[in-house]
């Protein structure tokens, strides 16, 4: 009965997506977020989620690992 008393609550979904962010692999530090809001195609989105299931991770990082791995294409 005293594990009942000492449950925490459940984290929030703001919480569960800064820890996400924070708990990326070796290719990305941690760092300070900013929220980034695109409106795309519904068929885009799509595909984007259907990748993230298929590499077994969230929305958020398969976009912040395209972005990154674009932006390091456009340097080379």
């Amino acid at each position: 009965m005293s594990t009942l008393l000492q449950a925490k609550r459940p984290k929030s979904t703001k919480q569960k997506s800064i820890e996400a962010v924070m708990d990326t692999s070796d290719e990305i530090a941690p760092e300070k977020t900013k929220r980034l809001n695109a409106n795309i195609p519904a068929s885009l989105h799509a595909e984007i989620k259907m990748q993230a299931v298929r590499e077994d991770i969230d929305i958020q990082r398969l976009v912040i690992k395209m972005a990154t791995e674009y932006l390091q294409h456009c340097k080379s």
